[in-house]
């Protein structure tokens, strides 16, 4: 998860000052996705948020299943 961590793409607006942020996909750490061409691109940056989530994901079903073997071999 760390090598192919999941990255976003950060747009800001001119004309509001505002950002969107939206999903790109998953690349390889030290190759980020390539810039979009044109518009108001303003770069990329790796998306924590889903980074955790399958953090604790993988966390949680590690330690089911850690506690269905303990159990088993009982």
């Amino acid at each position: 998860m760390c090598l192919f961590p999941p990255w976003k793409y950060i747009i800001i607006s001119t004309e509001s000052g505002s950002s969107t942020e939206y999903p790109v996909g998953y690349s390889f750490i030290i190759t980020p996705p390539d810039k979009k061409d044109g518009g108001f691109f303003h770069g990329v940056k790796i998306d924590i948020t889903r980074l955790l989530i399958q953090f604790i994901i993988i966390g949680c079903s590690s330690i089911c299943l850690i506690l269905i073997d303990q159990k088993s071999n009982d």
